[in-house]
């Protein structure tokens, strides 16, 4: 083998490393960028707008947009944001860990009525889980046949 075709090979090896390495970074900012559209749609949902349709939901946003190169406007946003997320962390003085499971699905408004309490769909086991106040689950609940269960602390 002649030294340029050994010269070549060298090259030809850092050029397939390279183009690894570009494919590693690829994958790593789809992974993040598939990260941050699972928390704005998370945050979609945590604000109780998933049950707009898409265009109503594209409009706001767009109105979001206009009023976004306000840097009061982001302040206060800021601040609600802040106020908002500070208000769900901690449990409330009646709120408990439970489950909630029902003999059959219950309907859209029950759904919506759960995620309102900051309950959430368990696919496992079939049940709404979460942190809420039981007796007002019941409260709003009114009549609608269900089991509900206060989780122990471990």
């Amino acid at each position: 083998m002649s030294k340029i075709e050994e010269k070549k090979k060298i090259l030809q090896q850092k050029i397939n490393r390279l183009k690894e390495k570009e494919a590693k970074v690829k994958l790593e900012e789809r992974k993040q960028r598939t990260r941050r559209l699972i928390e704005l749609g998370g945050l979609v949902e945590k604000a109780t707008l998933s049950d707009l349709t898409v265009t109503q939901l594209f409009g706001a946003l767009l109105k979001i947009k206009d009023q976004s190169n306000d840097i009061e406007i982001l302040d206060q946003w800021a601040k609600d944001g802040e106020i908002a997320f500070n208000k769900n962390k901690g449990m409330m003085e009646n709120e408990k860990p439970i489950t909630l499971k029902f003999p059959s699905e219950p309907d859209a408004s029950v759904r919506k009525k759960l995620r309102s309490f900051g309950m959430r769909w368990n696919s496992v086991r079939k049940e709404w889980e979460g942190i809420a106040d039981p007796e007002v689950i019941k409260m709003n609940l009114g009549d609608i046949e269900m089991l509900l269960q206060e989780i122990a602390a471990a």
